[in-house]
């Protein structure tokens, strides 16, 4: 299977801040939806945080129209994660409902090889969606309504890979020695739900620009970089993902996305 993979496109039609070029997106997601129809890619994972507000409490309108009429053009179909950018000016309903997402969070996509697993971390520790602008982006977590799901997803799956997206990160908040705040308060629990399960499972994900790879007790976790970062199409950054019937995983980069290479002691 081959899947178109951005993030992080933090689209405004007015909006720069530190190097994060948000009119620029929109011509760089253009580019990317050219590569995704000359490579034939079957389907388009957009992992969150496609448009940005900065601390205004609704959507410019007119932005997020500008982008979904270029995600419009695709050539094949879009499945889309809710970042925290998106719920500063859209509840999750109006996200759903502007990304063309019919069914409520967590969700799957099931193909011959490959189990797609979307999952929603906009949650505060007491459960309540984290919309608007009131809330610190460093507060995200897992309701345990979607660990449960997600055990049985995986004890049901007879795919060879199991892709898990979502915007905010599952890989070990400790792991360059110092805590990382993108990662999910709780993700330790989704952590030992996946290597329990015995799957191959590569997790997909955004939010820290910087992008990054963790390979923690068998799962493979992917951060891929932000398109918004850096003026220009010479900054853009995609993917492609290259998934094999026996797990394995190609990952190809565009921009300043690197390469990846994902093979399993199984494949």
């Amino acid at each position: 299977m081959r899947i178109g993979l951005i993030t992080d496109i933090h689209y405004h039609r007015q909006i720069r801040y530190g190097n994060r070029h948000c009119p620029d997106s929109l011509a760089k997601l253009k580019a990317a939806l050219l590569v995704f129809r000359d490579q034939k890619v079957s389907l388009i994972a957009n992992l969150g945080d496609s448009i940005d507000c900065h601390g205004c409490d609704t959507a410019d309108a007119d932005s997020l129209a500008d982008l979904q009429c270029v995600l419009a053009t695709a050539p094949c179909p879009i499945v889309s994660v809710m970042g925290n950018h998106d719920l500063e000016g859209l509840d999750k309903r109006q996200f759903r409902q502007a990304f063309g997402m019919t069914e409520r969070y967590p969700g799957e996509q099931i193909f011959k090889d490959c189990r797609l697993l979307l999952l929603d971390a906009n949650f505060s520790a007491s459960g309540q969606d984290t919309c608007g602008t009131n809330w610190d982006w460093r507060e995200s977590f897992l309701l345990p309504s979607t660990l449960a799901w997600l055990a049985r997803q995986l004890a049901e799956s007879r795919q060879s890979l199991n892709l898990v997206l979502v915007h905010q990160n599952l890989h070990d908040r400790h792991a360059a020695g110092r805590e990382d705040p993108h990662v999910i308060c709780n993700a330790e629990a989704a952590r030992q739900v996946m290597e329990d399960s015995g799957c191959q499972i590569i997790v997909l994900q955004g939010h820290n620009h910087a992008g990054g790879r963790q390979d923690l007790n068998g799962i493979v976790y992917l951060t891929l970089r932000a398109m918004c970062e850096g003026p220009g199409l010479a900054n853009n950054a995609f993917a492609i993902l290259d998934t094999e019937s026996d797990g394995s995983a190609a990952l190809i980069g565009f921009g300043r996305q690197t390469d990846e290479t994902i093979r399993f002691p199984t494949c």
